[in-house]
């Protein structure tokens, strides 16, 4: 399946993300900003406790695709440090592979590693069902650093960047 047929509306860091109504839903997005201050007494390496990341689609005979988030930190200029990875655990998104489809979904994260002040870039991921390993491919758990998605099969969705000010 052709993963270029998913098209990211909307990919966004926010605090607080509610959904209502159906096809499609409407959402409230909260807390939505470039930067996330912390308190001055806060010692790194800390947390970003429940962050929503809120993802708006069409995807055009995608059939069911897996999804891969990261969140990366920008350590020193142009080098950039795993800090979370969040997977579909075996509960791909179910897409019709015959008819064009809008979505909304929104993803819970319970937190993201912040290993210091300094921007931070989310990103998203998708794979077909189809192109993932099979049980005779050998796969890599974890992920490498430095990993190269395309070579997973993973096609890149969108990214949204956040930055954590110094206290």
């Amino acid at each position: 399946m052709n993963l270029s047929r998913i098209a990211v509306r909307h990919w966004i860091v926010a605090k607080t993300v509610r959904t209502y109504g159906t096809d499609p839903p409407e959402a409230d997005l909260l807390g939505v900003t470039l930067a996330y201050p912390v308190p001055a007494d806060t010692e790194f390496p800390g947390e970003r406790r429940y962050v929503c990341l809120y993802l708006s689609y069409t995807a055009h005979n995608a059939g069911t695709t897996s999804f891969l988030i990261q969140a990366h930190y920008e350590r020193r200029s142009d080098e950039w440090k795993l800090v979370m990875q969040l997977g579909d655990d075996g509960r791909p998104i179910n897409l019709p592979d015959d008819q064009s489809v809008d979505r909304v979904e929104v993803f819970r994260v319970p937190y993201i590693r912040l290993p210091g002040p300094g921007l931070y870039a989310v990103s998203i991921f998708f794979r077909s069902t189809d192109d993932a390993p099979t049980d005779d491919e050998p796969t890599e758990e974890p992920f490498p650093t430095p990993w190269d998605p395309a070579e997973s099969g993973w096609v890149f969705g969108a990214v949204d960047y956040f930055l954590v000010p110094r206290p």
